[in-house]
């Protein structure tokens, strides 16, 4: 399924990696480092691509190139045991971060080419324990999948360097971890669900599985494919901006793995999940949108590890994947994580009311998505559109009414003189910083003053929209949100067609007025 896709980035996949054995760069997969010059240290998370140029060596078309892309495995691991005995290690966006995501990913890819390379050196083991104390040591609340990650990371060391890794913190940690993962089955990324992330999730949780056999990591993907399900449908259309960190792929082993799982149920689950997602991959799929940076990082060993996955169990697919939907009930909420699905026979729609009540309408052949408003004083921004557990909303039978204060917002520009100051800062204090840089690109505390309020009709031909604005002064702007969010996330802001156009066939009409400092607003959406 994914062969096309894999040929199409080989080329560009072995572009990233310095191949010179002669120079000290051999192994790095940070092209802009080794080769342009432009960044001055080897971001280390996407050293990941030493695992992705492994994968391609287990796939028959590379077969005559199996023990080249071996060595170019072996030089990425030794690369990145070097830059892991140095100060400040691990570094993903600047010098001497110690951050956790690049010790949990890059040391999750590393040990496992460790275990299938056979890699034995006092440099690497040595390595091995900086990063396993490490990740022993901290713990990751926010970004869930990055704590599945360390945890996977930990299980291989456990397997493959047992010292390094007890069992009882082994056991302390997995009880933790599995703890981020919601009711619903969903892992909290940034206050919220995010199938991006949870599908990356999904990947580890079978490394979890795979490297301990203990069950409970199969029932929390089992919980966390059965939370992906119902939402599905949307992935296509504009599933990103509804999750909450706006991530617009999902990544396919760990759906790959339940194609061949002993429940029926859970395998035809599985099957129309991933063929709604992949069937038509060499279209305009989400796929052809990441860039070289994400396919280094967990993307692209996931798409070569599914192809591989679904060549060796000999897993064939329906080809009438557009005429497949997911069933649900004509009408869904799910209380946690706020989202509301409904379906008639004239159109569907998720409804996100966790993120100012964004939402997007689709039938076989329109899609409408609206993402609320953004008043501006020509030097602040306030978004509706910002995932926050603060928004109150109520539903009856065809209404819902959300409420809250919209998220004021500045724009930041990169500029010499502040990666001056933030080198300086990371030397002295380390990762003591990272929080402080969460505070001021991702998490916002404050709330503006604006109240806003959006109450949305659903009836059988349409969806009526009102919203409302209080306490504008009359220098204030409004306008209507583009497909964005404010808040940063790397993996994100991915071209969408939606950038361009909201709305492909659906009949809009919409009122705006400002009187008494009072925006109001009215959208029917005619079905």
């Amino acid at each position: 399924m994914f062969a096309k896709l894999l040929d199409n980035l080989f080329s560009r996949v072995l572009t990233q990696v310095c191949r010179d054995p002669r120079s000290p760069a051999f192994g790095s997969f940070d092209r802009n480092w080794w080769h342009y010059k432009i960044r001055d240290f080897s971001s280390i998370i996407i050293q990941q691509g030493g695992y992705f140029t492994y994968m391609y060596s287990c796939l028959d078309q590379y077969s005559s190139l199996k023990d080249n892309l071996k060595e170019i495995s072996k030089a990425s691991v030794y690369f990145w045991a070097k830059r892991a005995l140095q100060y400040g290690a691990f570094e993903e966006y600047y010098p001497w971060e110690k951050g956790y995501p690049p010790a949990a990913f890059s040391t999750l890819a590393v040990a496992k080419l460790i275990e299938k390379l056979e890699i034995v050196h006092p440099d690497v083991d040595k390595s091995l324990e900086i990063a396993s104390k490490q990740l022993i040591r901290r713990f990751e609340y926010q970004a869930a999948n990055q704590q599945v990650a360390g945890l996977a990371a930990l299980a291989v060391i456990k397997n493959i360097r047992p010292k390094l890794v007890t069992d009882g913190d082994f056991e302390r940690i997995s009880q933790k971890t599995l703890s981020l993962q919601n009711s619903e089955g969903w892992f909290g990324e940034y206050d919220g669900p995010d199938l991006g992330y949870l599908s990356v999730t999904m990947d580890c949780l079978w490394d979890l599985f795979d490297y301990t056999g203990d069950q409970k990591f199969y029932a929390a993907n089992v919980k966390a494919l059965n939370f992906m399900d119902p939402l599905i449908d949307f992935a296509k259309s504009n599933l990103g901006m509804h999750n909450a960190r706006n991530t617009d792929y999902i990544v396919p082993y760990g759906i790959a793995r339940f194609l061949k799982d002993p429940n029926d149920k859970i395998k035809e689950k599985a099957k129309t999940i991933f063929e709604i997602l992949y069937g038509d991959i060499d279209r305009n799929h989400f796929f052809m949108a990441v860039d070289d940076r994400y396919w280094l990082h967990y993307i692209g060993h996931s798409v070569a590890r599914a192809e591989l996955f679904l060549k060796q169990q000999s897993i064939t697919f329906d080809k009438s994947v557009n005429e497949k939907s997911i069933l649900i009930e004509e009408k869904l909420i799910l209380e946690n994580s706020g989202y509301l699905i409904l379906k008639n026979e004239n159109y569907q729609i998720l409804l996100t009311m966790n993120k100012g009540g964004i939402f997007t309408i689709k039938n076989k052949k329109s899609c409408y998505s609206n993402f609320g408003w953004i008043l501006t004083d020509n030097k602040t921004q306030y978004v509706t559109h910002w995932w926050d557990p603060g928004w109150e909303w109520k539903t009856n039978d065809n209404s819902v009414k959300i409420t809250g204060h919209l998220v004021p917002h500045m724009e930041k520009e990169s500029a010499p003189f502040k990666h001056i100051l933030l080198r300086m800062a990371s030397f002295l204090f380390g990762n003591k910083i990272i929080s402080i840089l969460k505070k001021q690109l991702i998490f916002k505390e404050k709330r503006s003053q604006f109240i806003y309020s959006r109450s949305i009709e659903f009836n059988d031909n349409s969806v009526i929209v009102n919203d409302s604005i209080g306490g504008l002064k009359d220098f204030h702007q409004v306008m209507k949100a583009t497909r964005s969010s404010k808040r940063h996330v790397s993996s994100a802001d991915s071209y969408h067609i939606e950038d361009f156009v909201l709305n492909s066939g659906f009949t809009v009409t919409e009122q705006n007025q400002i009187k008494d400092n009072l925006f109001e607003s009215k959208t029917i959406i005619s079905c």
